[in-house]
């Protein structure tokens, strides 16, 4: 007999940076860079603003956002096609990046995890309707999960580094974490919380929890030698070399994986 499916498993992937095309390709910028890199191995379409998929309420600062249909509110079947969970295509992928300034993403962040949320309920209740009519009977309460996914970069991290972190971790100084954190009024971290492994979430955390199920994934864009702080900002606000930008693209597929792992957890 074979194994169960999983429930179906929705994630809104978004980046954090400084907006194009003034800051794209930065250090600062890495999480756009992978998320760029991410939607070509996904064969999605291009990125496109946000607010046309329903997911922001203007196009300035908005953000752009990407997956596999045309439509935020068409069905389930969204997502990457057969990749574990049974290969039956239901799990659901958004990528988003954010069009903020890196220090001020939560609110924009959070805006859109919102719409996207409400848009899978819509979802789930037309698919509910269209099983009941095909079939005369219920769908049995068909469990939907829920997942926010913030790529940033990472500068403590040799270049290309991927790390992953689940939950409310922390900032651990990076600024755009800490307003999605404020934003998402996560609480401050315990020292359990504080490993970098993958851990499954607790039993009792849902979708229809105060704060989303977050897992960070970090890329490394290592630092200069100094420790100057005027010297820091002049790194990271640099345009990428190719051979950074190659490894930054190149984490990727590393990342792809975690996506993959985090949608077969029971």
């Amino acid at each position: 007999m074979p194994p169960p499916i999983p429930p179906p498993t929705r994630l809104l992937i978004t980046s954090l940076g400084n907006p194009p095309p003034l800051y794209a390709d930065t250090l600062h910028s890495a999480g756009h860079t992978t998320l760029s890199a991410l939607r070509v191995l996904l064969s999605y379409p291009e990125f496109t603003p946000a607010q046309s998929l329903g997911l922001a309420t203007s196009r300035a600062g908005g953000g752009w956002a990407s997956r596999s249909i045309g439509e935020i509110g068409v069905g389930w079947g969204g997502g990457y096609k057969g990749y574990g969970s049974g290969g039956t295509g239901a799990d659901d992928w958004t990528l988003y990046m954010s069009g903020s300034l890196m220090n001020t993403s939560g609110p924009a962040v959070k805006g859109v995890w919102e719409r996207w949320r409400r848009a899978g309920e819509r979802m789930a209740l037309q698919a509910q309707t269209q099983a009941q009519r095909e079939s005369g009977a219920g769908t049995g309460g068909a469990r939907i999960r829920e997942r926010l996914v913030v790529l940033h970069d990472e500068l403590e991290a040799p270049l290309g580094k991927v790390s992953v972190r689940r939950g409310g971790v922390g900032a651990r100084g990076h600024n755009g974490m800490r307003s999605i954190l404020s934003a998402f009024n996560f609480p401050p971290p315990s020292s359990s919380q504080n490993n970098p492994q993958i851990k499954k979430p607790s039993p009792k955390s849902s979708s229809s929890s105060k704060t989303p199920d977050l897992t960070r994934i970090s890329i490394g864009i290592s630092r200069p030698p100094t420790r100057d702080s005027d010297a820091v900002a002049r790194y990271v606000l640099r345009k990428m070399t190719g051979e950074e930008k190659a490894a930054i693209e190149g984490a990727a597929v590393e990342v792809l994986g975690v996506l993959r792992r985090l949608c077969d957890e029971e």
